[in-house]
């Protein structure tokens, strides 16, 4: 494979783990998964404080006292930053489009689940500057009672994520020849020194490109979580796990998905699998991260025999105790 193919693989070498993981593995309670006769939770007709939500934050009074230990007088807000440093100039790779489907499902699905829109934050042709404005104003706004969830879609690599140059596009014809004059690899040291320790909210971030494990060793917050779709050596798919997970938000299933989907339709990956493994009502982001990794070794096990892909997962017992949506009431 010569330099041009490699780059046109790199290029292509993003998935979804995040934000759309925890949307698809909730989508699938609701659409897929009945309480069995055997299921000891309490649905909201029998318990009304399930109906109750005093501080509007949408998780019930029930949920915040008996599963996340904290209390429905207190707000605890989520916010959402969806990062796509892939250009709409670069025309060979489909990952731009992958992102701004995937992206406004995800963003549809959270105001459905009362996450506020002003609290959703989209930047479709990521700089480093415009990301890392996004950021610092979201941590303006949130406090140590909230989560702050980030899903990067990067051409990244063992040194760092891929973002778009400043005015790259500037009397400039893309080619993946000219891949470094449109893009420039920011350092992970760099953009760990956005998560200092003085960040007060819990925050979750995705890292979807090659190498992605690589991120783990420079966050060393207490406060943080990184999920990552592959480990510091391996390559990662240009997979949408909303696109084969779920598609009932209207997203379209992309031509590579359906593929997949057509010529292994036994894989693990479609089939459906209930995230909520200890039946409290919720998903915390551990529980979808376990899913996901069983979906994403199943395609690659497919895909690539024999060498699955090994997602990777920092501070679990953060990820057990975060959780985005609640599943069980009727708010």
């Amino acid at each position: 494979m010569g330099e041009k193919d490699d780059k046109i693989v790199k290029l292509c070498c993003v998935g979804c783990i995040g934000i759309i993981v925890i949307v698809g593995a909730w989508g699938y309670i609701n659409q897929h998964f009945q309480p069995s006769e055997n299921n000891q939770r309490f649905q909201p007709s029998e318990n009304p404080d399930k109906l109750i939500d005093n501080d509007h934050d949408g998780f019930s009074k029930y949920f915040e006292e008996k599963v996340m230990g904290t209390s429905d007088g207190v707000p605890n807000e989520r916010y959402i930053i969806l990062s796509s440093s892939f250009g709409s100039f670069d025309k060979q790779n489909p990952s731009y489009d992958i992102a701004k489907v995937s992206f406004e499902s995800a963003k549809n699905f959270a105001i459905k689940n009362h996450v506020a829109e002003k609290n959703i934050n989209i930047i479709m042709e990521a700089t480093y500057n415009n990301f890392s404005h996004a950021l610092k104003q979201t941590l303006k706004n949130a406090n140590e009672n909230d989560v702050i969830f980030i899903d990067i879609h990067s051409d990244s690599d063992k040194n760092g994520f891929s973002f778009i140059k400043e005015n790259a596009t500037m009397n400039k014809q893309y080619s993946v020849n000219s891949f470094y004059d449109f893009y420039e690899i920011v350092p992970y040291v760099k953009v760990a020194g956005l998560f200092n320790d003085n960040i007060k909210p819990k925050i979750i971030i995705s890292n979807e490109g090659c190498s992605a494990g690589a991120f783990l060793d420079y966050v060393k917050n207490p406060n943080v979580t990184i999920l990552a779709q592959v480990n510091a050596d391996q390559t990662a798919m240009a997979l949408d796990m909303l696109d084969f997970s779920l598609n009932s938000y209207g997203a379209k299933l992309s031509d590579r998905i359906m593929e997949y989907k057509t010529k292994y339709p036994n894989a693990t990956a479609f089939k459906h699998i209930n995230p909520d493994t200890n039946g409290n009502g919720g998903t915390s982001v551990g529980e979808a991260f376990d899913v996901s990794a069983v979906k994403i070794r199943s395609i690659w096990y497919d895909y690539a025999n024999p060498d699955p892909r090994q997602p990777m997962i920092s501070n679990r017992e953060l990820a057990d105790r975060t959780y985005l949506f609640e599943t069980d009431s009727n708010l």
